[in-house]
């Protein structure tokens, strides 16, 4: 006769492996486990543990796309296009100086667009807050008469986990326009070297009293 105890501590799963008590099972699974599956869960915890940082990476994803304007293009003037859904006031200045920054004479207009513009930019963009505010989404488009010329775009929308999320969205934005442009001719035989504000010659050392380039300066 086979007490109530030895029922208890010795029992027959479904596929006859002896199951005996242990702490760690009835923790975790709140029942008897077979032994020889508590000893499988503990040889497969590495490759569960790699499976769920695989599975979570795609949450820490921030990707920058962006298709450069062809090289054949000369551009002297882009007319930005105003966009009333972008409720952050600041970011249609940024982008008009930055374009006039890389050389360009910039326009803006809000629905209809001149006649004069031959080239003009539209862009679009969404912030989100974790901790702070930072640019999830941002795309803008370089056209020339009716036809997409380039695209930029930048989307953090499945980087919550990346801290790199967070920053100036002048800093996000500004290598974008820099790579869209790049291989466009620009009319101004002035403008700067793209990317950077024109430099202005450095001015001469000042020369010592008394030493022979100071002395030759002074003859006739």
């Amino acid at each position: 006769m086979v007490n109530s105890r030895t029922r208890r501590t010795a029992n027959t799963c479904v596929c006859r492996v002896p199951c005996w008590r242990t702490s760690h099972a009835e923790h975790v699974f709140g029942s008897f486990v077979p032994a020889a599956h508590v000893f499988m869960l503990k040889l497969l915890q590495p490759a569960l543990l790699l499976g769920l940082i695989v599975a979570f990476m795609p949450g820490c994803t921030i990707n920058r796309k962006v298709s450069p304007a062809t090289p054949a293009s000369s551009i002297s003037t882009i007319y930005v296009q105003r966009n009333p859904n972008v409720h952050m006031a600041g970011l249609h200045p940024e982008i008009v100086q930055q374009l006039t920054t890389l050389g360009f004479q910039v326009e803006s207009f809000d629905t209809v667009r001149p006649k004069e513009a031959k080239h003009w930019m539209t862009y679009t963009a969404n912030w989100a807050w974790d901790m702070a505010m930072y640019l999830t989404y941002f795309e803008t488009m370089l056209m020339e008469e009716g036809r997409v010329l380039g695209r930029a775009e930048y989307d953090a929308r499945l980087g919550g986990g990346n801290m790199g999320k967070f920053g100036k969205t002048a800093e996000k934005i500004r290598p974008l326009l820099i790579e869209l442009l790049q291989n466009v001719q620009r009319a101004s035989p002035s403008a700067p070297a793209l990317g950077y504000p024109a430099r202005q010659a450095p001015e001469p050392a000042p020369t010592a009293v008394g030493s022979p380039a100071a002395q030759e300066s002074r003859e006739p």
